[in-house]
């Protein structure tokens, strides 16, 4: 699902090709398991339905996932949040992937397009997140995913879904992360503007971990703000993500290909296919399909080590 306003031109075939590329890695992994005979079935998956409700599966997502709302605050920043909730993602056996492109920054899709996107498979389950999107944001879309992957439903995914489905992936994710209650504080006292607000959910989100648009747009969904409030409020987030993401580019120095590549696959897929090229169900050039790099780049990327 696209986000309002958020179509570019040639943005959705790109997100098409992006799709069918997942989809060719999801199918040799899953390949590769069976032929290990590593493809018990995840018992997670599609395991969930809409009528049990949003606490139901939010309870039985923090119990597989053995993480919840307060070990997520206990971390130090928003970015260590989500490698711990991402980590918590692939010891379940769900496969977290960084991804805003197609391998060159000519073909990044911006967030407004998609945040992320969830393939469901019983047995090699990917979720993909928009790199491109702040890094505040991650955690929410991956709880929005797997919440997907917990119904047994693909799809593409963002803010204000009209569609229950989605509406009810979102309510997941928010609950996960925030009690209702703790919205509470916003009614002490009359909001002057904007700006006031502003900054309110500013302090708010950072003390929780937590990104700016996701409290804004529960705020919406409590009928706390009105649609004109929250609409003004996601584009002033939306022009400070932008400045952020220019002030990143323009930063001193570059970090080594590898780390960044690993760290956009996971460290859930790079054993996974250290694993099985060991075990010789999956060859060197289908490791690099997997990992989206060529196969002379494949050893170093998940030993660390040059390639012969």
């Amino acid at each position: 699902r696209t986000l309002p306003n958020g179509k570019a031109a040639g943005s959705e075939a790109v997100l098409d090709a992006l799709l069918r590329d997942v989809h060719v890695r999801q199918g040799l992994v899953r390949a590769a398991l069976e032929e290990a005979e590593e493809d018990t079935p995840l018992s997670f998956v599609g395991s969930a339905k809409i009528s049990e409700g949003v606490n139901a599966l939010v309870t039985r997502m923090q119990e597989v996932l053995k993480f919840s709302k307060n070990g997520f605050r206990q971390t130090p920043n928003v970015a260590d949040g989500f490698s711990g909730l991402r980590a918590a993602a692939e010891r379940t056996g769900v496969f977290v992937l960084l991804m805003g492109n197609l391998g060159s920054h000519h073909t990044d899709i911006d967030a407004r397009v998609f945040r992320g996107f969830a393939l469901a498979d019983d047995v090699a389950p990917f979720v993909i997140i928009n790199e491109k999107d702040s890094r505040a944001a991650w955690s929410f879309t991956l709880l929005h995913e797997l919440a997907h992957i917990w119904l047994g439903q693909s799809g593409i995914s963002g803010y204000d879904g009209e569609e229950e489905v989605e509406k009810f992936c979102d309510s997941v994710a928010a609950r996960f992360l925030l009690d209702p209650v703790e919205l509470e504080i916003f009614d002490e006292h009359v909001i002057a503007g904007i700006d006031d607000m502003k900054a309110r959910i500013e302090s708010f989100a950072t003390q929780r971990n937590l990104s700016r648009k996701m409290v804004a747009y529960n705020l919406l969904r409590s009928n706390r703000i009105n649609r004109s409030m929250y609409k003004n409020l996601s584009d002033a987030f939306d022009v400070d993500r932008m400045a952020q993401k220019q002030g990143q580019r323009k930063g001193d120095g570059a970090p080594n290909y590898y780390v960044v590549k690993r760290h956009r696959i996971g460290t859930g897929l790079v054993n996974v296919v250290r694993r099985l090229i060991a075990g010789g169900a999956l060859t060197t050039t289908k490791a690099g399909r997997v990992l989206g790099v060529k196969a002379t780049a494949v050893n170093r990327l998940i030993n660390g080590t040059r390639a012969a």
